[in-house]
């Protein structure tokens, strides 16, 4: 597992550089993106990976088919009433109706 080496105050610290979908080279100089408070929750800063992670990428393809799913589900079979209503309304009154 690829791991980037950093050092803040004389104190090395060490975080994964791994992701999916991205290889570094060993030796590889890169930016690390850290808390000050808390140096071990740094990352690799780049837009794989920290600015985009694989579960955003997974979470917008499957919430929309979500809803694809549930509207299809809605709308494929209608009450008989809805059915009246929606003919009903295809053809509107006119005054001579009225």
């Amino acid at each position: 597992m690829p791991k980037a080496i950093f050092s803040t105050n004389k104190i090395n610290d060490t975080v994964n550089a791994g992701y999916p979908l991205r290889t570094l080279n060993e030796g590889q100089q890169v930016n690390i993106i850290y808390e000050t408070s808390d140096p071990s929750k740094g990352a690799v800063y780049s837009w794989w990976g920290y600015w985009i992670q694989p579960g955003e990428i997974l979470a917008s393809v499957l919430i929309p088919l979500v809803f694809l799913f549930v509207a299809k589900a809605i709308t494929s079979s209608p009450t008989p009433e809805a059915v009246i209503e929606e003919i009903e309304m295809s053809n509107p009154p006119t005054r001579e109706n009225y």
